[in-house]
C-alpha cells in the first residue's frame, strides 16, 4: 500500500468486520480502540480507512469461539451475511470507482475472511480487476496457502512441500500458541491442521484459473510495513510476540528482497 501511495495512487482500505455488536462496555472500548489504531496505521502509510462495521464472528455466532472453530472454515456458509457484505462492498465500489480491488484469499479458513472472499464472486464485480492477497501471518503456516487453493477447487502448480511439521504446535509462530485457548482447542486445531495436510494432492497441476504474482519491495517499504504494524497495539503482541520478531517472522530470509503474493483471475 505504501508503494502504491508513493507511486501516486489513491488507496482505500475497507475493514469489513470491525464491530462487536455492543457486546459489553469493556469489549466496546477494545473495538473502538482497534478502529482508532487502524485509522492511525493507515494514515501513517498515507492510506484512507473505512469501517463497514459487520460483526466479528465470536459476537454474532456462539459456534465461533476458539482457534479451531474460527479457522479451518473453508466450507462454511452464511448466504444472507455473504449477500449483505457483497451489497455493502458493491455500494462502496460504485461510489469510489476503483481500477483495482484486493480481496482476501482466505488462507487458514478464517470464517470472516472466507465470507469476504466469497463476496468477490458477486456479479456486480465481474468487470473489476480483482486480485486476492495471502493473509499474513496465516500464509506463513506451512501448507495453508496450498490447502486454501485446493479447498476452493482451483487447480494450481504445487511444488513439493518439504519439512512439513508433524504438529501445528511445532510451528514457531506466536499467534498459533497465543490464540489456541486451552488443551482441548490445541488438540482440535492440531487434528484439523493434520487432516488438511493429509488431504493435499501431491501431483503437479498447472492452473488456468489463477496466476500467482509476487510483488517485491525494497527495504524502505518493508520498514514502513513493520512500523505500521506497531500501531495495532491491541493485536500485534498476540500475532508476533515481540516487536523485534516482526521483521524476522515476515521476512526470515532477511538477505533477500521482501515479497508478498497476490493471485489474479485469468
Amino acid at each position: 500500500m505504501a508503494q502504491w501511495k508513493e507511486e501516486g495512487a489513491e488507496v482505500l482500505v475497507a475493514s469489513i468486520f470491525s464491530s462487536c455488536a455492543e457486546y459489553n462496555e469493556k469489549m466496546n472500548a477494545v473495538y473502538q480502540n482497534r478502529r482508532k489504531q487502524d485509522i492511525e496505521a493507515l494514515s501513517f502509510l498515507g492510506v484512507k480507512a473505512i469501517h463497514l462495521d459487520f460483526t466479528d464472528a465470536p459476537f454474532r455466532n456462539g459456534n465461533y469461539h476458539s482457534f479451531s472453530t474460527i479457522l479451518f472454515n473453508h466450507n462454511a456458509e452464511d448466504k444472507e451475511l455473504e449477500k449483505s457484505i457483497a451489497l455493502a462492498i458493491s455500494k462502496l465500489l460504485h461510489e469510489i470507482k476503483p481500477n483495482q480491488v484486493c480481496f482476501p484469499l482466505g488462507v487458514g479458513g478464517h470464517i470472516d475472511h472466507h465470507l469476504v472472499h466469497k463476496s468477490s464472486y458477486h456479479t456486480d464485480f465481474e468487470a473489476l480487476k480483482i486480485q486476492f492477497y495471502e493473509e499474513l501471518p496465516y500464509a506463513l503456516v506451512p501448507g495453508w496457502t496450498e490447502i486454501r487453493l485446493q479447498k476452493l477447487g482451483y487447480a494450481y502448480e504445487l511444488y513439493p512441500l518439504l519439512n512439513l511439521p508433524s504438529s501445528l504446535l511445532d510451528i514457531k509462530l506466536p499467534f498459533v500458541h497465543n490464540y489456541t485457548m486451552d488443551e482441548i482447542d490445541k488438540k482440535a486445531s492440531n487434528l484439523l491442521y493434520l487432516e488438511e495436510l493429509n488431504s493435499l494432492k501431491t501431483e503437479k497441476v498447472i492452473t488456468s484459473k489463477l496466476t500467482r504474482e509476487k510483488s517485491y519491495f525494497d527495504k524502505h517499504f518493508f520498514k514502513k510495513k513493520c512500523e505500521a504494524i506497531l500501531y495495532y497495539q491491541t493485536e500485534w503482541p498476540s500475532l508476533f510476540g515481540d516487536a523485534k520478531n516482526i521483521k524476522t517472522i515476515l521476512n526470515p530470509d532477511s538477505g533477500e528482497a521482501y515479497s508478498e503474493s497476490f493471485w489474479k483471475k485469468n
